[in-house]
């Protein structure tokens, strides 16, 4: 998949949730460690699916570099289906960043 597609398909916004007070967008277009705007770039991507029963499991790496701090992690993005991987059949899509093999919870899309 050419790299302009990769970075279109990558969300631009999740969201956290605030409770009682809504919930806050978070652009992960953005640089997460410097703030710099528009500043990641897609530089890998794979996907991994895996099937339990009639759900499935949908794992969606996208390895991202800032070209303003250099700074290089992972944004990952799991969406669960039932019985087919279609829009009107997801579940729940969570996004995690993940560092030195780590998963830190960023939001939900």
């Amino acid at each position: 998949m050419p790299q302009e597609e990769q970075t279109k398909n990558m969300p631009s916004k999740v969201y956290a949730p605030l409770g009682t007070r809504g919930r806050e967008a978070i652009s992960i277009k953005e640089c997460l460690k410097c703030g710099g705007e528009n500043t990641v770039e897609v530089v890998d991507f794979s996907s991994n699916d895996e099937t339990s029963g009639e759900n499935i499991l949908e794992t969606l790496d996208y390895t991202v570099k800032c070209t303003k701090c250099e700074e290089t992690y992972v944004v990952r993005v799991r969406s669960m289906y039932l019985e087919d991987k279609k829009e009107e059949n997801r579940l729940v899509s969570t996004v995690f960043i993940v560092e030195n093999n780590q998963e830190y919870w960023l939001g939900v899309l």
